[in-house]
């Protein structure tokens, strides 16, 4: 199927704000299924056929007249089909901010029928919007796991690097009170880590550096 001409400024993203979890769809064998939201790249790509589906990320809404989260979708494209529906889902879009799919068209050599969405023993639908603000795409061979895994040893590591600036602040400090100390001839009380006592000459830790311990 050919590829439709976008401008590198065209959107090439939808947003579907809900995806009911009680609709169902009826295939062209005649058997009639719950409609899933791993479903949506197929019936777009496959069955609607209003383009090449490149990955579809899901969110978790919370709505008015809901007890539970109603899942959403974000649909990226690699490519919409250069066929009318594409075109009149497109155009709708650009013109209302909005869209409406009811189902789907079968044609074959034999066949021609409609296949539509069904809610609670009516006709349903799902609602389609721009995605003006896609995510970009990234590369990544680390599953889920990993990367949480991944997450929580950088999160540890933030941790350990804040509590040493800390201790620099502090050892930062000391020297700035040292240096007073030191240039105006007066007793000086630091913080000091008894781990190291560097700054203080021999065993008597109690009394204040001179001028003379330095040389």
């Amino acid at each position: 199927m050919s590829q439709m001409e976008l401008g590198p400024n065209d959107w090439n993203s939808i947003y579907i704000p809900v995806i009911p979890n009680n609709m169902w769809l009826t295939n062209v064998r005649g058997e009639t299924h719950r409609f899933h939201p791993k479903h949506v790249s197929y019936f777009l790509e496959k069955l609607l056929k209003v383009g090449k589906v490149r990955r579809v990320d899901f969110i978790d809404r919370n709505i008015e007249n809901h007890s539970t989260p109603v899942k959403g979708a974000f649909v990226h494209f690699d490519y919409w089909y250069n066929n009318q529906h594409a075109r009149n889902l497109r155009q709708s879009l650009n013109t209302a901010g909005t869209g409406r799919i009811g189902g789907y068209a079968y044609t074959s050599n034999d066949k021609q029928a409609y296949y539509g969405f069904t809610l609670n023993r009516r006709s349903g639908y799902i609602d389609v919007k721009i995605n003006h603000k896609p995510i970009p795409s990234s590369e990544c061979d680390r599953n889920m796991h990993q990367l949480l895994s991944d997450t929580n040893r950088l999160e540890a590591e933030v941790v350990a690097k804040n509590n040493r600036i800390v201790e620099l602040e502090t050892e930062l400090d000391n020297v700035k009170k040292l240096l007073f100390a030191l240039s105006h001839d007066t007793p000086v009380e630091t913080q000091v880590n008894e781990a190291d006592m560097t700054i203080y000459p021999g065993d008597d830790n109690s009394r204040s550096l001179t001028l003379a311990d330095l040389m």
